[in-house]
């Protein structure tokens, strides 16, 4: 990967909770995988990644968006969203939640961490 991007790879939990170190790599990035798990939707950081990236979406250097989950991630109901008031990061809450909701209407990679070793290694 280095040969190809000498930039190489940013694990964004590694300088949580810097909100602007996380826009301003979101911002620069050719691509973001965001990992959902059991706790992504109480996770400030994982859901302001989630509101920038897809805020960032109409720019056509966008970085491309992965969703990929694991089998204890559960998928937000309304009440998530109803539930997600002013104190979120985000700027502008409304837009936030728009944001969040266009980010689960792409389609998710299912990683199976709990599967075979034989599955895994068929999906990968």
């Amino acid at each position: 990967l280095m040969s190809i991007m000498s930039e190489g790879i940013v694990i964004l939990s590694d300088y949580l909770p810097a909100e602007d170190k996380i826009l301003e790599t979101v911002s620069v990035a050719r691509a973001v995988a965001v990992i959902c798990s059991r706790d992504t939707m109480s996770c400030d950081a994982q859901l302001l990644i989630m509101a920038a990236l897809m805020d960032n979406a109409e720019r056509t250097e966008a970085a491309a968006v992965i969703p990929v989950n694991i089998p204890s991630f559960i998928f937000p109901t309304e009440a998530f969203y109803e539930g997600l008031g002013s104190s979120f990061i985000f700027s502008d809450v409304e837009v936030a939640k728009q944001c969040i909701r266009s980010f689960f209407k792409r389609i998710t990679i299912a990683l199976p961490v709990d599967a075979s070793e034989k599955v895994i290694k068929t999906q990968a």
